[in-house]
């Protein structure tokens, strides 16, 4: 449903977006006893869940999913590149929402965090592709704000 769901929202079909990205919250959030992959799911749905509302024009929204995603990835996150990634994303998707509402110093402190970790993750070599698009995207979200 996750993986749907933001494909999805990738081809503007934001209704069924938004419905199969709350029935993955709804199946993952009622577990209580879930595993750590279940709660990095939860945090990539939060994440994909505050992609949409900011899409939707709804920033105060998109916030308060990011700020979720943001607490289960540093809380349950492992220190693998991946999870370097996962967190760097959700840190620029939240930026990116701070600075539609005005709020730049926030999101430029956002963006220089993300900035770090993803420089940190790649000291022992070169970086992905993935690393190097989102560095070049924290770069850019440091020069706009």
């Amino acid at each position: 449903a996750n993986s749907d769901g933001i494909n999805m929202l990738r081809r503007g079909r934001a209704a069924a977006a938004f419905e199969q990205l709350k029935y993955a919250e709804a199946v993952l959030a009622a577990n209580p006893d879930a595993s750590a992959q279940e709660l990095d799911l939860l945090a990539l749905t939060c994440s994909n869940l505050g992609c949409y509302y900011r899409k939707a024009g709804l920033p105060r929204a998109a916030l308060r999913y990011l700020g979720r995603a943001l607490k289960l990835e540093e809380t349950f996150g492992h220190e693998a590149q991946q999870d370097s990634c996962s967190l760097a994303t959700t840190k620029l998707n939240a930026c990116a929402a701070l600075s539609g509402m005005g709020n730049h110093e926030e999101a430029e402190r956002l963006a220089m965090e993300a900035t770090r970790l993803l420089v940190s993750a790649n000291s022992s070599g070169p970086p992905g592709l993935e690393e190097s698009s989102l560095l070049a995207v924290a770069c850019h979200n440091l020069g706009a704000e």
